[in-house]
């Protein structure tokens, strides 16, 4: 058993290893090639403010009108780019992350944040030595929260961490007023926040999740087949980890 542990361990640290390279090498080439196209990003999500902390993808915003010229502009540097959601795109090439430029905060053809907003109190950040700017705190911390709501429909231990953090240094309740249609749930989910401390991973009350869920997907005009299948999401994860203690886990990495 220790063996298999040990195995395991390296394994996972290996391949860490080898997507943090993939993520400065590709944060590299993503100033490059804006620079060169005069084409504005911020980054979002996936600032590593824990560098051990890895990811498959590196979302950014761009402003509506270089969207297109973004995608384009990819594509002539051998990347493979799709608008794969509206106002959303892939950028995929071998042997770097997967780069998705966003114009706004979308969760499946719902839009809850005014675009413009995300452009205000940028932060300055540096990753090794490829400096560039991201979203502020505030709306780092908003859409960490939201996410609960959307997908994947639960907080785990590393966005807590997060969470608290932000909190800790840089976020005000009132930032919580500033998104109409989050306000009172997102107060209600910080005031839950504040007494987990480390418990992990955190699941909405089934009635919380389906006023809100119903608030949001009427007002918005979503589709009632996206409706359920987030409703069957919700209730699949969360009793499945009820049941027999296992998250979902959608990375594509091969197994030992």
């Amino acid at each position: 058993l220790s063996t298999v542990s040990n195995k395991t361990e390296e394994w996972i640290i290996s391949k860490g290893k080898e997507l943090n390279e993939k993520y400065y090498k590709t944060i590299k080439e993503i100033k490059r090639i804006c620079d060169k196209n005069n084409i504005e990003w911020v980054l979002y999500k996936t600032h590593k403010y824990i560098d051990e902390v890895v990811d498959g993808d590196i979302d950014l915003f761009v402003k509506e009108e270089d969207f297109q010229k973004f995608l384009d502009a990819f594509e002539r540097e051998g990347f493979e780019c799709e608008e794969d959601e509206p106002g959303k795109g892939k950028c995929e090439k071998l042997d770097f992350l997967v780069v998705e430029p966003h114009i706004t905060i979308s969760w499946r053809g719902g839009n809850y944040f005014n675009s413009n907003d995300l452009w205000k109190n940028l932060i300055s950040l540096k990753y090794q030595d490829v400096e560039f700017k991201g979203i502020s705190f505030e709306i780092e911390t908003v859409a960490l929260l939201a996410k609960v709501y959307f997908e994947p429909e639960y907080l785990d231990l590393q966005g807590l961490k997060f969470i608290q953090f932000f909190q800790k240094n840089y976020f005000s309740e009132k930032t919580l007023y500033s998104f109409p249609v989050f306000k009172n749930s997102l107060f209600h989910l910080y005031e839950n926040l504040e007494t987990l401390k480390d418990k992990a991973p955190f699941f909405l009350g089934n009635l919380h999740f389906l006023l809100f869920w119903s608030k949001a997907f009427l007002k918005h005009g979503v589709s009632f087949k996206v409706y359920l299948l987030h409703l069957i999401f919700f209730i699949y994860w969360k009793y499945r980890y009820l049941l027999i203690n296992k998250l979902p886990f959608t990375h594509n990495w091969k197994k030992i």
